[in-house]
């Protein structure tokens, strides 16, 4: 199975097979191997594109089973932890591990309390953070 080697053009294969099927009722099956394939893809900072596919990923499956997510929560989040702490991950794909934990937040509910003491660091953190911004010259007067 190809989408088990995230590579650049892997990223976009995973986005089409998940899309293409009927995702809420596919997802319960799949989604022990689905979770492997997803921890990869978390884990691939090396390709900023197959990490950050994998997190939209995450979203849709916590929109498809919601609290069934739980089980696997705790390996996804680490996952995306561990990929926040690489600083060559690419900012666009930090940006959606830190949305991802409300979309894991938002599917879990009040279960996400166990979670929180990992999330809430990361969160302060990303708060903290000062964008440097450059203006751009107007070429309209």
């Amino acid at each position: 199975m190809s989408i088990l080697c995230p590579t650049d053009s892997n990223a976009n294969l995973l986005h089409r097979v998940v899309m293409n099927v009927e995702f809420e009722e596919i997802v319960p099956t799949v989604m022990p191997q689905l979770h492997q394939v997803l921890i990869l893809g978390l884990r691939s900072h090396e390709e900023s594109s197959v990490c950050l596919t994998a997190v939209g990923v995450v979203g849709d499956v916590c929109r498809a089973i919601g609290e069934g997510i739980v089980q696997y929560s705790g390996d996804l989040i680490g996952a995306m932890m561990y990929s926040l702490q690489i600083p060559t991950l690419n900012k666009q794909a930090k940006c959606a591990c830190i949305a991802a934990f409300g979309d894991i937040a938002l599917a879990l509910g009040g279960k996400i309390d166990h979670f929180l003491q990992f999330i809430c660091p990361v969160l302060q953190d990303a708060s903290q953070t000062t964008v440097d911004t450059v203006r751009i010259p107007s070429t309209v007067e």
